[in-house]
């Protein structure tokens, strides 16, 4: 009697942990679902052509025309440092410089731009 009920309440725990852990794939494929759902016009914009890849010429022409606050930053690899270089993108050319990236010189505005990018397009 008493191993029986030991027995359907070890059933019952492994049910439980299997319905848990279906439940939480569940979750994970809507999630995900969701986020290509929301990524579709950046897959658009992002995978139709390449980045732009600036010279310091083009930077230093382009900077001519921009106000102070929002001046291009050249990276190594010749892409902006704050700002998309994708030319199809609607917000080619934008500044993504949040205040702590400017406080503490990182890139979480343009990463945020691009977590499509990185979630849905790899």
């Amino acid at each position: 009697d008493i191993i029986n009920a030991s027995i359907k309440e070890q059933k019952d725990i492994i049910l439980m942990k299997r319905e848990m852990m279906a439940e939480a794939v569940t979750k994970r494929k809507r999630r995900r679902l969701l986020k290509v759902l929301e990524a579709q016009p950046y897959i658009y914009y992002h995978m139709e052509a390449l980045p732009v890849v600036f010279s310091n010429s083009d930077v230093m022409s382009l900077n001519a025309k921009r106000p102070l606050n929002d001046q291009l930053e050249l990276l190594d690899s010749g892409l902006l440092k704050h700002h998309c270089c994708y030319p199809n993108c609607p917000d080619f050319l934008k500044n993504f410089a949040t205040l702590k990236d400017l406080q503490n010189n990182s890139r979480f505005g343009i990463y945020n731009h691009m977590q499509y990018d990185i979630e849905v397009l790899n």
